[in-house]
């Protein structure tokens, strides 16, 4: 069978850390139930003093076997006000290009695909990272003793009245944080999913690779010996992912707890 053309397409879920600039505070005024209870929206963490924010990345790329012409379309869909992150793939494909031994060694798939998928997983790292930052925040709040308002020297009894007292005087506080904890769960419990899918595209990116680099060789797009080192770079790019999805499930852990 001849193909008339190599394609494939695909929407990446990514969620990316943005500094809050809400000056006004108007995140604290927002009915959770109404906003971030919401896992398709944003989620707001006030100690970091980021928000997380969800999106996807679609690509879409054709290779046509008759005449060795490519074209790529790559459609992200984060907010505007966050240029510089939204140009992040684009300014690493281009340094990738630069290596090519050969100019048609540009249209091989493989450098759009990498680069997307190092930048998606840098963002998934980093806005985990700041979840973790505050649920350790959160959980300090809710088992904080103000000790030093009756002395280091209180023995045991008066420690358990204290925590009785502390657990009376901060039940506001710890109202808010139960809250905002339940707010985090739905959102973790989102993440999971979307970071199952990214698994299922990285799986079907080494098995597009590996299928297709024989036809790839023949339109003179990709070298020969080139396949064992980038499938290589998949299988990285797959261990940095599952590292990942490791450390969403401690974070489901700790917040079950």
């Amino acid at each position: 069978v001849v193909r008339s053309s190599l394609d494939f397409w695909v929407f990446i879920p990514v969620r990316v850390q943005v500094q809050c600039n809400d000056t006004k505070q108007a995140h604290a005024s927002k009915p959770k139930g109404r906003s971030q209870m919401n896992p398709l929206n944003y989620l707001h963490l006030p100690q970091p003093a980021v928000d997380i924010r969800g999106s996807k990345i679609a690509v879409y790329f054709i290779l046509n076997t008759a005449s060795s012409k490519s074209s790529a379309l790559v459609v992200n869909f984060q907010d505007g006000r966050w240029k510089k992150i939204i140009d992040e793939p684009i300014g690493r494909l281009k340094e990738a290009l630069k290596t090519c031994s050969r100019s048609n060694l540009g249209r091989d798939p493989i450098y759009l695909q990498s680069t997307i998928l190092t930048s998606t997983l840098r963002w998934w790292n980093n806005a985990l990272n700041s979840f973790n930052d505050q649920l350790i925040v959160y959980v300090g709040d809710l088992i904080a003793i103000p000790v030093s308002q009756f002395g280091s020297n209180c023995g045991q009894e008066e420690t358990l009245i204290l925590q009785d007292l502390s657990n009376e005087d901060l039940s506001k506080l710890n109202a808010d944080t139960n809250r905002s904890l339940h707010c985090m769960a739905a959102h973790l419990h989102r993440y999971g999913s979307e970071l199952s899918s990214l698994s299922d595209i990285v799986d079907d990116i080494k098995w597009y690779n590996n299928e297709f680099h024989g036809e790839l060789v023949h339109l003179g797009v990709r070298n020969a010996d080139t396949l064992e080192d980038f499938m290589r770079s998949l299988e990285q790019i797959h261990a940095q992912l599952f590292a990942i999805l490791r450390f969403r499930d401690e974070l489901q852990l700790k917040i079950t707890n």
